[in-house]
């Protein structure tokens, strides 16, 4: 049930200047290096926009912090971690209040990646290519750089929220099909479809500090736009530049992708829709306007408090019976051009999964508080039913989720999709527990309760 109005009051403090910074470092990602994302190794031959480190640094009285958003696919709790502890060194920024947010652009360059600790031993290869080993160790410091240049960037600033609908840029893709399942991204035009099984989040959220001219932005759809092998952001690349050109000389703007775990950019009803970076640039032109009539449209918000907070969650590893393993033996042994089928079995992941000596691994989930607003960062790529179901019991209004955020651990969609089944559920993209959104949840929840509660 929704909290009343007086339950979801937000205790008031006289509120203190914020200062905000920004700051953009070029990741310089090594050409004929592996790209993430698809199932076959590809390599970046050129570059149509460079991959980024953005960063928005806050600070509110005694508190001080960091979101950090990477052009990459994905970003393990391991570089997570090596991230905050150069940043603490080199800033004295608490390492708790520092987020490092991946976009998930399918066209950027792989870092290293762990899909169970033994997974390598019983299914070789299971992530395929190969990441540039000195490369990835230079993001730490790289990160911490940026950090340092948004902080020391910062001005006094009053802050501004704004919201925004941006219609026909995002799209459910788990369909309901004439023989009752439920599949994933099942072709444009497929007469086969009945309806989508579920309904896109359309608000994008805006937070803004007009004094030191920056910007959050934060909408879910999932960049796999473009495709081929030359490095790109994708169309959150465009979502920037066209907010820049909307909002005026000096803006800046970080985008955060939202809850997209089920949403991306495919029309299946639209036989003429484009492909490759036209459609792209379409996309982030529609955000990047709608960014900048959120921030036309923007309220004052009082920040009467700044808080981070977080919680390790561990989060129990399917089980997967005992006849799916051999039958995923078999592939593996007999048929293995059948190993990763779109919608069927991933039998690398399967044969991980029944044999890992692994029984669980810990997510971090995160909250920040901004005034009356509360960001939720969650380390995988969450279903937007459990972004409805985390707003509709939170404090703080409005609530956002974030997804990909401190680390990276695939696919967490919401119990009765994995009764539906569909590519998310397989065992390759979703290696927790059917209930284990649902969790991360309601840990969400008891930090958001924490941070509602009158500061002592």
């Amino acid at each position: 049930m929704r909290l009343s109005t007086e339950a979801r009051r937000i205790p008031f403090h006289p509120p203190a200047p914020v200062r905000c910074g920004y700051a953009e470092a070029d990741l310089e990602a090594p050409l004929e290096a592996s790209m993430p994302g698809y199932f076959s190794d590809r390599k970046a031959s050129g570059v149509l926009d460079p991959l980024k480190a953005k960063v928005v640094y806050l600070e509110h009285g005694a508190t001080k912090g960091a979101i950090v958003m990477l052009d990459l696919v994905g970003f393990g709790y391991d570089h997570v971690r090596a991230c905050r502890e150069a940043t603490a060194r080199a800033t004295g920024i608490p390492a708790d209040s520092i987020w490092i947010h991946a976009t998930h652009t399918h066209t950027g360059a792989m870092v290293s990646r762990s899909f169970t600790s033994d997974a390598e031993s019983i299914a070789p290869g299971i992530y395929v290519g190969t990441p540039d080993a000195a490369w990835v160790a230079s993001i730490p410091g790289r990160v911490a750089a940026t950090i340092a240049a948004a902080r020391d960037a910062a001005k006094s600033s009053s802050v501004r929220l704004g919201q925004a609908r941006v219609e026909g840029v995002a799209f459910y893709r788990r369909f309901k099909m004439k023989d009752g399942t439920v599949k994933t991204n099942p072709g444009v035009g497929n007469p086969q479809i009945v309806a989508p099984a579920g309904e896109i989040d359309p608000g994008l959220t805006l937070l803004a500090c007009p004094e030191s001219k920056t910007a959050i932005a934060i909408y879910g759809v999932h960049p796999d736009v473009i495709g081929g092998t030359q490095y790109s952001a994708d169309y959150p690349a465009m979502v920037a530049s066209t907010f820049q050109a909307k909002a005026g000389a000096g803006w800046n703007l970080l985008y955060l992708n939202a809850a997209c775990g089920n949403i991306n950019h495919v029309d299946v009803s639209n036989r003429m829709q484009k492909k490759g970076k036209e459609e792209s640039d379409r996309i982030g032109r529609a955000l990047g306007e709608g960014a900048a009539r959120a921030l036309t449209d923007s309220k004052g918000l009082e920040v009467d408090a700044l808080r981070f907070s977080s919680r390790r969650v561990p989060s129990r590893l399917r089980t997967v019976p005992e006849d799916v393993v051999k039958e995923a033996e078999r592939i593996l042994k007999d048929d293995p051009a059948k190993a990763n089928q779109f919608n069927g079995l991933f039998a690398p992941a399967a044969l991980v999964l029944g044999r890992t000596r692994d029984r669980e691994q810990v997510a971090e989930i995160s909250a920040l508080r901004v005034g009356s607003l509360a960001l939720v960062g969650m380390p995988g790529e969450i279903f937007v039913e459990l972004a409805r179901e985390l707003q509709h019991e939170s404090p703080f209004e409005p609530t956002r989720l974030i997804g990909l955020t401190n680390g990276s651990l695939g696919y967490i969609p919401t119990e009765a999709a994995f009764a539906e089944g569909g590519y998310e559920t397989g065992y390759r993209s979703a290696r927790f527990e059917p209930r284990t959104g649902h969790l991360w949840v309601a840990a969400a929840l008891e930090l958001l309760r924490d941070l509602a509660s009158p500061i002592r």
